[in-house]
């Protein structure tokens, strides 16, 4: 056979459709696991806020007499008084004695108001409360295998709420008299749940590790951490600094930078107004509803969990880079510029705000909200310097 040789070197690969109808099969079925997983995750999440909502529901009815000595005061359920009673003529502590108290200390603030709480375990709510004042309410519970078991326990749960300067100090102090004494932290015998409330502009450091933390109301600097502890955060503005490890982060109404990173649990920040956000997540959800401020930088980086943006004034660039996660954008005039085998950049409207959002193999959903009318006025409010 005559002729020149063919030169292989400009020959392009075969294009075989059945290939891409695989490889979208295949897409599509991961995705459609991905929702389903995630739409579990949801529900699971809901029904923790519910079964919260209900434990704080049945502590504000369960009634109590209050004493106060001294700016202490001790709060006792009369059904305890009678167990007490019964148990001390009876001897019957064959379920367990529960034992409470409640400690209160009221302190006078002269400027802005720094509060710093850690708790091991129980919750801690705060709210805001009169100018010039930080109020703290905290209830210790400890339950032994008989009366005086449980008041031993007790008695070696001491609570430090001190005052240095405008800053507000409370934390359980554990002591160790007896061995096997932190192991009540691992079980459900002991708790300490704070109802603390401060003024408006106050600075929060707040710490937890088993009990659920919510904070509403505030304006001011917050830095929290949780480890398996459910965070909510509603009505607040300042920066914000956030690391959680299983718990999942509700945080509504909120204007202000975020910056931190969860490990498994889901992030939630709706409405919002959010000046700029650095956060990694590991295998949780990050969602974010409403608007990310034009001429700021925002980065977000999962690992497997999916990122969702829902816009209230879509204007952003957003590149995305992913190793096998989907991109899903249904905004109406949504243009993607560039577009590679693993990365894609959109622009939305102007293109003002610049995102960018990195992950292994999560997805990315960018669709339109509309900005409530809390959210407008939140972000109308002045914020105080960090």
């Amino acid at each position: 056979m005559s002729g020149e040789p063919r030169d292989w070197s400009e020959e392009r690969p075969v294009h075989d459709d059945r290939d891409d109808d695989a490889r979208r099969d295949h897409r599509d079925a991961d995705s459609d696991q991905r929702q389903s997983q995630r739409d579990q995750r949801h529900a699971e999440r809901e029904v923790r806020w519910a079964e919260r909502s209900a434990r704080r529901a049945e502590r504000a009815a369960r009634p109590h007499l209050h004493f106060q000595t001294h700016g202490i005061g001790i709060g006792v359920d009369p059904d305890e008084i009678a167990r007490s009673v019964s148990s001390a003529f009876l001897g019957d502590d064959v379920g367990g004695e529960t034992h409470e108290e409640t400690v209160e200390r009221t302190f006078a603030i002269d400027g802005m108001a720094r509060l710093r709480v850690n708790n091991v375990s129980g919750e801690t709510n705060v709210r805001t409360g009169p100018a010039g004042e930080v109020k703290v309410v905290a209830r210790k519970v400890v339950r032994g295998t008989s009366a005086d078991r449980a008041k031993r326990l007790l008695e070696n749960v001491e609570l430090r709420i001190e005052q240095q300067g405008n800053e507000v100090r409370v934390a359980p102090r554990l002591y160790e008299q007896e061995r096997g004494w932190l192991d009540m932290f691992r079980g459900p015998r002991f708790r300490v749940d704070f109802e603390i409330t401060v003024p408006r502009e106050c600075g929060i450091e707040a710490q937890t590790v088993s009990g659920d933390l919510s904070i509403a109301g505030t304006r001011g600097p917050l830095h929290v951490g949780s480890v398996s502890g459910e965070v909510e955060l509603s009505d607040v503005q300042g920066p914000l600094r956030l690391k959680t490890v299983s718990g999942d982060v509700d945080c509504r109404d909120y204007v202000g930078h975020v910056e931190g990173s969860s490990v498994s649990g889901d992030v939630t920040i709706r409405p919002a107004r959010v000046r700029s956000i650095r956060f990694e997540s590991v295998s949780g959800d990050l969602s974010i509803e409403g608007e990310l401020e034009a001429g700021q930088e925002h980065r977000l980086k999962t690992i497997s969990g999916d990122v969702e943006l829902a816009l209230a004034s879509p204007s952003a660039t957003i590149e995305f880079r992913t190793n096998s996660g989907d991109v899903t954008c249904d905004i109406v005039g949504a243009r993607i510029v560039r577009e590679g085998r693993k990365d894609k950049t959109i622009v939305l409207g102007e293109g003002r705000a610049r995102v960018s959002v990195k992950s292994v193999s999560g997805d990315l959903t960018i669709t339109s909200a509309f900005a409530t009318a809390d959210t407008a006025s939140n972000a109308s409010r002045p914020e105080p310097a960090s």
